[in-house]
């Protein structure tokens, strides 16, 4: 069998929750499948390197070296100019297909629901993916989570019966106590006082201005007056940060800033608008560190019971939350111990075994 795989959406090398799905898994579809190895489809203008272990696996590589915005426009089927018995692609990034089975992931629907949490050419790039024909079309979709495949069920009006529910795993790096000494000398002061984390990135549906306002509450209690909140990621678009008390700007992370950061930190805070998904609360808590999430899409689900949720709305309840969890010994401990035993259901094995069974199904 020889499949095919549309790697087109790591040429930008942004370091994306997608982006980790996509090296996970794809790296995992190398390791499984080496007699033929997976043709990776890469065309873009210009493109980020490809993680070494693929580059140095044999796998065939393809770049057309056509600017991706010309080639959404017009493309030619991609299975009659390469060789494919399957085609599989961790994102919604549209690709004409001719004849053979094509296997997608959609990982949200949040550009459907939220158009107004981005930007006018983020929302005209979506219309071009076609995510409609494209679900339409596939021979097998995975969603990342139960809540995601009731969402395309009910939004595309596609088939339950060709939908795969399989969770993604948790990207954990072993905490290095080196780190903090790597760090600038005021970013190793700014860790030398109790700390709230919010770690994302920065832009609308992830309801940055509800942690701020829950933060200023709990700032204004004499009790928490020495509590700064640190707000990790990079900036993606309509958000300027501002100055606050006790708001720290980090920036963006490396995987061993990631680690150090919850490894730390009193607690995550994520109030966010609409999760496919979610890796930060499920990082979080595989590093000993307490959440507190929104209680809407997803988020439910992934987190089972194993964490504070509230209403991404109320930010009074945000703030009562964090406050229980800076305040009581017994919560915090229940949940760091739940948050442990939460993290071991999911596993990028998952994922793997699922696309494997699909793949299987659909050979020739």
């Amino acid at each position: 069998m020889q499949l095919l795989i549309d790697a087109r959406l790591m040429s930008q090398g942004e370091g994306t929750g997608v982006e980790v799905y996509a090296t996970n898994v794809i790296s995992r579809l190398i390791s499984t499948y080496t007699t033929p190895p997976p043709t990776l489809f890469y065309n873009a203008w210009h493109t980020a390197p490809l993680p070494p272990s693929w580059v140095a696996s044999g796998a065939p590589v393809i770049n057309w070296h056509i600017p991706n915005k010309l080639y959404d426009l017009w493309q030619p089927p991609v299975d009659r100019r390469i060789p494919a018995d399957i085609v599989y692609s961790p994102h919604i990034n549209y690709l004409r297909i001719d004849h053979a089975p094509h296997v997608l992931t959609i990982h949200d629907l949040s550009f459907i629901h939220y158009p107004q949490f981005f930007p006018l050419k983020y929302c005209l790039w979506h219309q071009r993916q076609r995510i409609y024909e494209q679900a339409h079309r596939a021979a097998a979709i995975i969603a990342n989570s139960a809540y995601t495949k009731s969402d395309i069920v009910d939004t595309l009006g596609i088939d339950p019966g060709k939908i795969h529910v399989a969770w993604p795993g948790i990207e954990r790096s072993a905490f290095d106590p080196e780190t903090k000494a790597r760090l600038s000398a005021r970013k190793q002061e700014i860790l030398r006082a109790p700390y709230l984390l919010m770690l994302s990135t920065l832009e609308p549906r992830k309801n940055i201005p509800a942690a701020l306002s829950a933060f200023a509450t709990l700032r204004r209690d004499p009790r928490f007056a020495s509590l700064n909140l640190i707000v990790a990621g990079g900036k993606r678009w309509r958000f300027s940060p501002l100055p606050q008390d006790g708001v720290i700007w980090w920036g963006g992370v490396s995987q061993a800033e990631k680690a150090l950061l919850y490894t730390q930190a009193q607690a995550l805070v994520f109030p966010s608008f609409f999760e496919g998904f979610g890796f930060p609360p499920l990082e979080a808590q595989s590093y000993g560190c307490p959440v507190v999430a929104s209680d809407r899409s997803s988020l439910p689900e992934i987190l089972a019971g194993s964490a504070l949720l509230v209403d991404p709305w109320r930010t009074d309840r945000l703030a009562d939350a964090l406050e229980a969890i800076l305040t009581d010994t017994v919560l915090r401990d229940r949940l760091i111990t739940d948050g442990f035993a939460n993290t071991r259901r999911f596993d990028w094995n998952t994922i793997t075994c699922a696309l494997s069974d699909i793949f299987a199904s659909l050979a020739p």
